[in-house]
């Protein structure tokens, strides 16, 4: 799983102000075949301008909330 920076800090700030809470959170699954490690880890901007051009499955997480 990728994640931004500022992503993760804010997953992590639930865990530090709230002890007995549960986060959830949306994800894509995509084909990253063709694009290896260096790529991500020096991509000059987010990982979502990196995977534009990538097909995307929609998030699953969707039809799993009680909403």
């Amino acid at each position: 799983m990728l994640v931004e920076a500022d992503w993760l800090a804010a997953h992590a700030g639930w865990h530090d102000a709230v002890s007995d809470a549960v986060t959830a959170g949306f994800r894509a699954f995509v084909n990253t075949g063709g694009i290896d490690a260096a790529a991500i880890r020096n991509r000059p901007g987010s990982l979502r301008e990196l995977l534009s051009g990538l097909r995307m499955d929609p998030p699953w997480i969707e039809s799993q909330l009680p909403c």
